[in-house]
C-alpha cells in the first residue's frame, strides 16, 4: 500500500463506505497514514497517483483483505549496479567508517528555496507520502532538488549512499559483493529528523547499510500549495 494514495483517496471512500452503512465506529477505524521506506535496489521508483487504485488499496488496508503478492527477482539475480565509490574492504563496517560519504554529504550545498533539514546521517527516512525515488551518478543535491520540483506537490526529499548486493542474495549466494548506490527519495510532506528510521536491512546474510544521508524541504515552492505559508523554523 502507498502511504501517498491514502491521503488522496480519503475524501472518496470516506464517502463510499458512508453509503454502505458503515457504523461512526467502523469509518473512525479507518487505516493510518502508511509510514513507508525506500525499497532496496538501484532501479528508480516513481509513484504515480491512481484514484481507483488508491480506493483499492485504501479498502483493502481497511477489510483486512489478502495482501498483493509482489514479484522478486530470482535467486542469485545480477541486480542494477550503482554509480557510488566503493568502500573497502567490501563489508557494512567498512561502508560505515568510510570517509567519503561523510565528505559527500557535509560538501553538499543547499540550495537555493530549500532548507537543510539533517546532514551526514547513517540512516533514511521512513515517513508518509512516498513518491519514489531516482538514482544518480554523483552527489547531486541540486539535481535532486530540481527534479522535486517537477513533481507536483513534491515538498521535500532524502539523499543518500546505501549499500546493495550485486547479486539477489540467497543460499546459494548469501553475501555478494556489493555495488553502492546514490539515491534520491521524494515526499509529500515535511521531513523530521525522527523520521530517520530506515537504517537498512539485512537480506540472507548481506547487510543494506546507509551513509551520507542529506534531508532537505522546499522553503520558496515553485508551484501552489493548498494552505502552504512558509514552514516554521
Amino acid at each position: 500500500m502507498r502511504g501517498q494514495t491514502l491521503f488522496a483517496a480519503v475524501a472518496s471512500f470516506v464517502a463510499v463506505v458512508s453509503a454502505q452503512g458503515l457504523s461512526p465506529e467502523e469509518l473512525n477505524s479507518l487505516p493510518s497514514p502508511v509510514i513507508e521506506a525506500v525499497p532496496v535496489g538501484a532501479a528508480p521508483q516513481n509513484i504515480t497517483y491512481d484514484a481507483s487504485d488508491a480506493f483499492d488499496d485504501a479498502y483493502q488496508g481497511f477489510s483486512d483483505a489478502p495482501a498483493r503478492r509482489v514479484k522478486r527477482d530470482a535467486a542469485c539475480a545480477v541486480q542494477p549496479t550503482g554509480s557510488g565509490p566503493q568502500s573497502t574492504p567490501d563489508s557494512d563496517t567498512g561502508f560505515l567508517n568510510s570517509a567519503v560519504y561523510p565528505q559527500s554529504a557535509n560538501d553538499a550545498r543547499t540550495p537555493s528555496g530549500w532548507s537543510l533539514v539533517f546532514q551526514n546521517k547513517q540512516a533514511a527516512i521512513s515517513t508518509s507520502a512516498y513518491m519514489g525515488y531516482k538514482t544518480y551518478t554523483s552527489y547531486d543535491v541540486s539535481q535532486c532538488a530540481a527534479d522535486c520540483l517537477q513533481m507536483s506537490a513534491c515538498q521535500s526529499f532524502n539523499i543518500f549512499y546505501e549499500r546493495d548486493p550485486s547479486l539477489n542474495p540467497a543460499d546459494s549466494c548469501p553475501d555478494p559483493a556489493s555495488t553502492v548506490v546514490i539515491k534520491c527519495s521524494f515526499w509529500g510532506t515535511q521531513l523530521q529528523p525522527s523520521a530517520l528510521t530506515n537504517k537498512g536491512q539485512y537480506r540472507n546474510k548481506f547487510h543494506v547499510v546507509i551513509a551520507g544521508s542529506n534531508g532537505y524541504q522546499v522553503t520558496s515552492p515553485t508551484y501552489d500549495v493548498e494552505g502552504f505559508s512558509g514552514f516554521s523554523t
